[in-house]
């Protein structure tokens, strides 16, 4: 959309709360825009968020490791891609492979193409066997119809395995699972993705786990998925910094009150402290954090508009401040905060081999964790997930790594099945242990009607001049995701409206027939071309 569609100043200040990937591309955004004069606030010492990169030492050599964020789907994330063609990050092809297994090694295979180590279990019958096989096609030819069909909306997972299609649709087809699709496929995978909840993966909204699979593994309406997923040469962290290096380079070049900035104490980011906004109306927004070694206040500002690129409830606690006489809209913004969930997950980069398959031939770089439970869906754990680094970073193609007589496995775990042996935990270089604790947004059945509302409330201009993006904002929080949701309101932060639909997903209608006027418009065309 052309600059000359915006109302505000370009010579107008904005502050972005929030230095992640959601914060760092609404800067971004808004200096294509033609507005220079944006400020980056961030809590942690460092921008990144959730793209946290670990130098771990493997004995003499040392290596690396995404604890957070760690691959990408071209096909799919587009803007992702352009971005990382712009700025010349380098990618390389992951090793795209899975397993399944559970503690006792009873249960171990994969479903990758390559040799199967075993059965799913070992009294499986040929026929349950062949049966699970079907399931698993099944499912994948009908993810990307689930994904873009309103009639899916208010499904669980649960729900899923018991009717996988829409009877007034032909696509998919009537089917009907067998018992080992959920217990020994689904679920387990479900529940080794990030936005999954500690009570259980078969209460998740379908929906956006196939959306999921849409996005990030190339799930689609031709059959088997067909993605290319590449990981990050050296880590997420190259992409934060090359953003970071072209945000400062604009900043020096092309902003206009450097002087004022300099005054105020205000550079172009802000790290280390948490901060509130306050004020509003002609008089502008200020920015106020109480500064944890000196015990100053420091207020910064007026700006006219404000990005909370933070999570729901940290961009609660920044509108603590505000008054709502002057804010009237305020209370029905801060309940639609309150509504979203989090919950803590931590990631080790270790050498502790009993998190993957007991049988070592099953070692694939995604390593998915069957817990032993009765019943059908009793499913109340952790998320984990276990990546083999050196197949996820595909050592097999590295030269460096070919030529080494030994190459050491090393693993990073998230929320790990088992206790780690502290002596298999690896250390950065510094001699500091490399585990990292992240808070990811859950997927509930609330989450869809509240990403909708917020996106309303956003049209609607309901908090006068400040917007949000971030995880929780579009779909799963993935990083395309996080840059649509930052471009919209970067776009929103300087007059360019954007409608409310654009993006989310659209109001539920069951009866209908019409699945691709529901998904969100990225979705249904992400995958236009095969």
């Amino acid at each position: 959309m052309a600059i000359s569609t915006a109302s505000l100043d370009p010579s107008a200040r904005i502050a972005i709360i929030g230095g992640g990937i959601s914060g760092m591309v609404a800067a971004k955004t808004l200096s294509e825009l033609g507005y220079h004069n944006n400020y980056v606030f961030e809590a942690q010492s460092e921008l990144g968020g959730n793209s946290s990169t670990q130098a771990v030492q493997l004995g003499a050599d040392t290596r690396w490791a995404d604890m957070g964020v760690n691959d990408y789907n071209t096909k799919t994330y587009l803007n992702i891609y352009r971005l990382i063609c712009e700025l010349g990050a380098v990618t390389a092809p992951l090793d795209d492979t899975t397993s399944y297994s559970n503690s006792d090694g009873t249960v171990s295979y994969t479903v990758d193409g390559l040799p199967n180590t075993s059965l799913p279990y070992p009294d499986m019958s040929p026929e349950a066997y062949q049966q699970f096989q079907q399931d698993i096609e099944f499912f994948w030819t009908s993810v990307y119809y689930v994904a873009n069909d309103p009639f899916f909306e208010q499904k669980t997972v649960a729900d899923y395995l018991a009717q996988p299609y829409n009877p007034n649709n032909p696509q998919p087809k009537p089917y009907n699972y067998g018992p080992d699709f959920g217990a020994y496929y689904l679920l387990p995978r479900v529940n080794g993705m990030y936005f999954a909840p500690t009570a259980g993966p078969q209460n998740m909204p379908i929906v956006l786990v196939t959306h999921y699979y849409v996005l990030q593994e190339g799930f689609n309406q031709y059959g088997s998925p067909n993605p290319d997923r590449r990981y990050f040469v050296g880590g997420t962290r190259q992409l934060v910094d090359r953003i970071q290096d072209w945000l400062l380079n604009d900043y020096d070049l092309y902003a206009t009150d450097r002087n004022s900035d300099e005054q105020q104490g205000l550079g172009k980011f802000m790290l280390g402290e948490q901060v509130t906004v306050s004020g509003g109306g002609p008089a502008g927004y200020y920015v106020n954090w109480t500064s944890a070694t000196s015990g100053a206040t420091n207020t910064v500002g007026p700006f006219a508009s404000v990005i909370l690129a933070v999570h729901a409830d940290a961009a609660y606690q920044c509108l603590s401040q505000l008054n709502s006489q002057d804010q009237p809209n305020l209370p029905a913004v801060l309940q639609n905060l309150s509504g979203y969930q989090y919950e803590a997950c931590t990631a080790y980069i270790h050498t502790d081999a009993r998190v993957l398959p007991a049988d070592v031939n099953a070692w694939r770089s995604f390593n998915i964790h069957i817990y032993e439970y009765p019943g059908a869906y009793p499913y109340s754990t952790p998320y984990t997930i276990s990546y083999l680094e050196n197949r996820h970073q595909n050592d097999a193609l590295n030269l460096s790594y070919r030529l080494e007589p030994y190459s050491p496995q090393f693993f990073t775990t998230l929320n790990p099945p088992v206790d780690l042996l502290p002596r298999y935990i690896l250390q950065s270089p510094t001699g500091q242990p490399a585990i990292k604790t992240f808070y990811h947004n859950v997927a509930t059945m609330d989450t869809i009607g509240l990403q909708r509302e917020l996106a309303q409330l956003q049209e609607a201009g309901a908090l006068n001049g400040i917007y949000f993006t971030g995880g929780y904002t579009l779909g799963v929080g993935l990083h395309e995701e996080c840059w649509i949701s930052a471009n919209h309101a970067a776009r929103r932060a300087v007059g360019i409206s954007v409608p409310a639909t654009h993006a989310t997903y659209g109001s539920a209608h069951p009866d209908k027939d019409a699945p691709t006027d529901h998904a969100p418009h990225y979705l249904r065309h992400a995958l236009r071309a095969r």
